[in-house]
């Protein structure tokens, strides 16, 4: 039999969930510039419709590693939802940082290829 830790259990969770939402049909992600965890900037949303741009932020996040450790971050630039989900998203043209926003206590990292791609994206987006 095998024995699992609490944190193996949580990992086999995030895994499966996001293998589910891999599967997940996504017609449409909104992307909201944030003044901060609580407030979007007036007038700032804009909605992503185009399959090969969800396909690209939908890879991005599927692929993100967990990052160990207490989460203490500033404040996000931005939200994006789709379906019933809702992420905080820290970006730049090297990096970025995702947050489920149920679960604020973890963090994931971007690969540098995927953060610059979904960087480039939102810049094009004209948020």
């Amino acid at each position: 039999m095998v024995k699992l830790t609490c944190n193996r259990l949580y990992g086999l969770m995030i895994v499966l969930l996001l293998v589910c939402c891999s599967n997940e049909k996504i017609e449409a992600i909104t992307v909201f510039k944030m003044d901060n965890f609580t407030e979007i900037v007036e007038d700032s949303s804009v909605i992503i419709t185009a399959t090969n741009e969800i396909e690209i932020i939908q890879k991005a996040f599927i692929q993100a590693v967990k990052q160990p450790g207490v989460v203490d971050m500033a404040d996000p630039q931005y939200k994006l939802e789709w379906n019933e989900e809702s992420y905080f998203l820290w970006i730049n043209e090297s990096s970025g940082t995702i947050m489920n926003t149920t679960e604020t206590h973890t963090n994931y990292s971007l690969s540098e290829r995927s953060a610059h791609e979904v960087y480039q994206l939102i810049e094009n987006s004209g948020i």
